[in-house]
């Protein structure tokens, strides 16, 4: 069913509780394809002053920030500003929809401004690998660092999932100095970690270095071995090549045609 379809949906849900309606109009934003679909679900709300309800505007905002529509994010900008209290599933949708967007700028100014309008952090870690995103994209290592140091200031700085995107900030940025920091005094490390690393080293043309952590690397992937596989080929270092593509126990199509 359509939303264009269910109008009549929206006069039995609204005689019904809170709840109910807000699970109705939850189920017919998951249902919506383009703009204008989700433009006549906003404008039910707003007539049925639905749009006050935080929880529902939250998803309202997540579900147009995903969308594959260009307009996407543009429209899920101005239903944020219209809310006078913004919670943090809000910010969290944008910041991440913005980090990978046309705009990543956005992201880093929406992420500020969540610093400055919420006093508690829930869940702030889930935010904070976009806005590493943003930075690095944005070739803005001050306020990478910036946000590196609050991390090293609460218990994200022990969290692997949080760690691993400073990793591939860094990187990105082109600081591998600050990244292999950051990798070295993970307290523990896993395939991400490992990756993002050999990654960053063979971005930069440091082969030798991607080799030696390749080495000490204790499990491989297939991540890592088609990027040796490649940086090796791009240098002429064919019988390395050839190595890693022996002792890999399954190969897909990158590693054949890196070969």
């Amino acid at each position: 069913m359509r939303v264009t379809e269910s109008p009549h949906c929206w006069t039995m849900a609204a005689s019904c509780n809170l709840p109910t309606f807000s699970n109705t109009t939850i189920q017919m934003l998951q249902k919506c394809k383009t703009m204008s679909e989700f433009r006549q679900v906003h404008a039910q709300m707003i007539k049925t002053n639905l749009v006050n309800h935080t929880f529902t505007v939250s998803k309202l905002i997540a579900f147009s920030s995903l969308s594959s529509d260009p307009c996407g994010l543009d429209y899920a900008l101005s239903v944020f500003r219209g809310i006078s209290s913004p919670n943090f599933f809000i910010y969290f949708s944008l910041i991440k929809g913005f980090s990978g967007s046309l705009c990543p700028l956005e992201s880093v100014i929406l992420y500020c401004r969540m610093l400055c309008d919420l006093d508690v952090f829930d869940g702030i870690e889930i935010s904070l690998p976009s806005v590493l995103k943003a930075c690095g994209r944005l070739n803005r290592a001050r306020e990478g660092q910036q946000v590196h140091g609050q991390i090293m200031k609460t218990h994200f700085k022990f969290d692997p999932f949080v760690l691993n995107a400073l990793i591939r900030m860094y990187s990105e940025l082109g600081q591998l100095g600050w990244a292999r920091e950051v990798f070295d005094k993970m307290p523990s490390r896993d395939v991400v970690s490992w990756n993002s690393m050999i990654l960053g080293y063979l971005k930069m043309g440091e082969i030798d270095l991607a080799c030696e952590l390749f080495v000490a690397m204790p499990e491989r992937d297939l991540v890592s071995c088609n990027a040796m596989i490649d940086a090796y080929g791009k240098c002429g270092r064919c019988e390395l090549a050839q190595e890693v593509f022996d002792m890999m126990s399954t190969k897909d199509v990158i590693s054949w045609t890196s070969m």
